[in-house]
């Protein structure tokens, strides 16, 4: 008896979750297919936004990105200084306001170039560049890290 109501009850849970999959799924195609419109007809201050967004939701809510978002605008992330957002951040109620506005800021360095990221070339050359790196910091770190490189320097390569 209590098997057979175990069982009921995740069969209704199931059905549920099909239920929302199915109402969800349209809206989550029509988010990415704008993300994907962004990439390729947005200018730069879109896609400057865009990556404020995802630094705004780490460790935070997807809504409150959206809100922050909204509330700053593209052209506040690129010119607000940081003591402007920070005010804007605790405005929205962001958990971090001081060093996500510190982050924002600091990735300001990017606008102007973040269509030419979307290359596969790109990617394949910070790819190389950051095995480079890695390999150049763990040279200088502590022998136990030298020993530890040196054992997985062959599945690096």
């Amino acid at each position: 008896m209590i098997h057979s109501n175990i069982t009921n009850s995740l069969d209704i849970l199931v059905n549920k979750i099909e239920d929302v999959k199915l109402t969800i799924k349209d809206e989550v195609e029509r988010r990415f297919e704008e993300f994907k419109d962004i990439g390729k007809n947005g200018d730069e201050l879109d896609l400057f936004s865009e990556l404020s967004f995802c630094v705004l939701t780490a460790n935070w809510r997807a809504k409150g990105g959206i809100k922050a978002q909204k509330f700053i605008t593209k052209e506040g992330f690129a010119h607000y200084n940081e003591e402007q957002l920070i005010s804007k951040l605790r405005e929205v109620g962001h958990r971090f306001p001081n060093t996500r506005s510190r982050y924002i800021v600091e990735n300001r360095w990017i606008i102007g170039s973040l269509k030419n990221l979307t290359s596969k070339r790109y990617f394949r050359k910070q790819k190389v560049f950051s095995r480079k790196y890695k390999r150049y910091r763990l040279e200088r770190s502590q022998p136990f890290f030298k020993k530890r490189w040196n054992r997985r320097r062959r599945y690096i390569r």
